[in-house]
């Protein structure tokens, strides 16, 4: 596991023990509202643990932690005030996360980003990744799709397309993409738990034991 120390330092890494079995922790330094800045959330932004979360709408092991474990996280931290989740884009697996990203976005815009969020994974999956297809960059998210899929959740049809049309925050999915990089995140899911960084979609149970771990710091 790597770890994120919040701070306003300039820089350097240390390393810490482990505990038994895991590998030693890797630390930078960041700032927390940096890492906050431009992220969509979800709960009371006063809870004690912070969890950011940078996926790829592409990427089928985000698929399956936003409809398996998520929920879970959300039921017994988010909702109960003592986990601030936020979610920032790491699009990287090409054209299409990049318009699926700013799609959510435009959708959010309209107070309706994590409805769309969950209807893109669920579309992917049911279509594709649960048949066997390869659903990346082959039409899934084409651009007449997106604005199909703000349709069926109710929005404002001409302010979506306008949205995504327009580019209204291709720099915003740019810059959330450049700051995983260089947070050191090479793939997806990718998560800052406090101050530790986690890779992948780790069973409920992992994420429990080191939510609770940090809770209790």
């Amino acid at each position: 596991a790597l770890g994120i120390y919040f701070s306003g330092g300039t820089g350097g890494t240390t390393q810490q023990p482990a505990p038994t079995g895991r590998p030693p922790a890797k630390t930078v330094e960041i700032d927390k509202n940096d890492l906050l800045a431009g992220g969509m959330t979800l709960g009371n932004p006063e809870a004690p643990l912070v969890i950011a979360e940078l996926a790829d709408f592409q990427c089928p092991v985000c698929g399956r932690f936003t409809h398996e474990t998520a929920p879970k996280i959300i039921e017994k931290y988010v909702k109960t005030g003592k986990v601030f989740l936020v979610y920032h884009d790491f699009a990287f697996l090409g054209p299409e996360s990049t318009y699926a990203a700013e799609a959510a976005r435009c959708a959010g815009d309209q107070g309706k980003f994590w409805q769309y969020h969950d209807y893109l994974y669920k579309y992917l999956n049911d279509n594709y990744f649960s048949k066997g297809k390869n659903g990346e960059n082959v039409g899934a998210f084409e651009k007449e799709n997106l604005k199909k899929f703000a349709q069926t959740l109710g929005l404002n049809s001409p302010a979506f397309n306008q949205c995504l049309d327009f580019e209204v925050h291709t720099a915003d999915v740019e810059a959330s993409t450049a700051k995983g990089r260089a947070l050191g995140i090479s793939g997806t899911p990718g998560f800052i738990i406090g101050d530790e960084v986690v890779s992948g979609a780790l069973p409920f149970a992992e994420f429990q034991r080191i939510i609770d771990s940090k809770l209790t710091q």
